[in-house]
């Protein structure tokens, strides 16, 4: 379909478009838009960093928005919910239809945040995005460039076995307490990009005689939820494991 054609459909026949896309139930365009994980950016589990100001998306990656009105929508519905989109987004599309396929870095900006492989709008740009989502879909393309974007991993499998540790201390009812802190590793940069590596620091510390231990590997935290794990009267004075031994 040429690119004017595509326009038009969606600046100039909005509700049959939408009609269109949600009666073949298409699996891009009527996904549900997802909340913002705010807690991950400051999890102390989070071991890279980067920031981009060029950067290339896969658009279709895009699951999700930081601005609570337009949760739970759909992607489709945002081009007729979307607060001035019919008065200012869809005809600005019409008169400069360049900006959505461009390399040049985006003017207005456009901010994502990237978790592990989910993509979220947490800047300027949803009304954009979603247009962007429908005019690239129906163009056959999936890149969108010139955005900004902060990209973040975070190791949710050891965050899952700090907090299976956490709830079998509970459980035993021992005198533990977990502390994870965010230490930074290093950091490199050039023009336009910056990137940070961490390192979660784990601490096991006995509120009754103070005494601690640091957990550095998944490994580690594994074997001292084996040693909780069995815990009892008997083993804390005939077999104890070696972490425990050394906070008890």
């Amino acid at each position: 379909m040429e690119i004017r054609q595509v326009i038009n459909k969606i600046v100039n026949n909005t509700e049959n478009l939408i009609e269109h896309v949600k009666k073949n139930n298409n699996p891009y365009l009527n996904s549900t838009i997802e909340a913002f994980p705010e807690d991950l950016i400051s999890s102390p589990f989070v071991t890279r960093e980067k920031w981009e100001n060029n950067k290339t998306v896969d658009v279709f990656e895009i699951v999700g928005i930081a601005h609570p009105n337009y949760i739970g929508l759909s992607w489709i519905d945002m081009l007729k919910e979307g607060k001035r989109m019919s008065t200012v987004n869809l005809p600005l599309l019409e008169k400069n239809p360049e900006y959505y396929l461009e390399n040049n870095p985006k003017n207005p900006t456009i901010e994502y945040t990237k978790i592990n492989d989910e993509i979220y709008i947490s800047g300027d740009g949803y009304h954009r995005t979603s247009i962007a989502k429908v005019l690239l879909y129906f163009l056959g393309q999936i890149q969108f460039s010139g955005v900004k974007c902060r990209e973040i991993e975070v190791d949710l499998r050891l965050a899952m076995f700090v907090d299976q540790a956490k709830a079998l201390i509970a459980e035993k009812k021992l005198p533990f307490i977990i502390e994870v802190k965010k230490q930074h590793v290093k950091r490199k940069d050039g023009p336009g990009w910056s990137e940070d590596f961490f390192m979660p620091e784990i601490e096991v510390i006995n509120i009754k005689n103070l005494r601690s231990i640091y957990l550095k590997t998944i490994n580690e935290i594994m074997l001292f939820i084996c040693e909780v794990n069995k815990y009892n009267l008997f083993t804390k004075f005939f077999r104890c494991g070696r972490f425990l031994r050394k906070i008890l």
